[in-house]
């Protein structure tokens, strides 16, 4: 298995074209979050110490580590998510318990976590960002919406199998509490840039 940090857009692309099963879904979701950090980024990047941002610039260039900080991580869990699927394939043959299932969801529910941070990074870029790249707040809050949508399927997928009610209660929490607001947020910061766009 290639590390997606070392192939091209290209290459990563056709192996989640191919017939393999890895990388799948769990890694496109980590990617929403990757492409939705990326613009976090870009964002601040056009911002600090612009004219007329020179107050912001300071708490701009943290937020620009924290963006690029998330970035790495949802792209490690690119990686994870594929060797947590690995592992369950190995396990479906000999007889895949609760925590092989639990296992599989990881990188979703740790998706899930940054794309949370993410969502205050890109809140505050939309009230105090650079105005001439208040599009990409939005599609940046688009691919965080997505990210935990996806990553909500990945834990379905995997939680039906899970009986144990110790082991499913983290992932119930996800589902029922944190990936609602999640998704709430971003969908409202979507709504408010595009209101400043008309």
């Amino acid at each position: 298995m290639n590390k997606a940090q070392s192939m091209t857009i290209s290459e990563w692309t056709d192996a989640l074209s191919s017939a393999a099963p890895i990388p799948g879904g769990g890694g496109v979701g980590a990617l929403l979050g990757v492409l939705s950090a990326c613009l976090a980024s870009m964002v601040g990047n056009l911002t600090v110490e612009k004219k007329g941002y020179e107050a912001f610039s300071l708490e701009c260039e943290k937020l620009i580590q924290k963006a690029n900080e998330l970035r790495n991580r949802l792209l490690q869990l690119i990686d994870e998510d594929a060797i947590a699927f690995e592992a369950l394939m190995k396990a479906w043959k000999t007889g895949a318990n609760d925590q092989a299932y639990a296992n599989a969801s990881e990188p979703a529910a740790r998706t899930i976590h940054e794309i949370v941070t993410l969502l205050d990074i890109l809140n505050v870029f939309k009230e105090k960002g650079n105005k001439n790249v208040l599009s990409d707040v939005g599609v940046g809050a688009c691919c965080a919406a997505a990210a935990l949508e996806t990553s909500r399927i990945n834990i379905l997928v995997n939680l039906r199998y899970i009986g144990a009610p110790n082991v499913r209660k983290e992932f119930e929490m996800l589902l029922d509490v944190l990936i609602p607001e999640g998704i709430k947020r971003a969908r409202d910061l979507m709504k408010q840039v595009e209101r400043e766009l008309q």
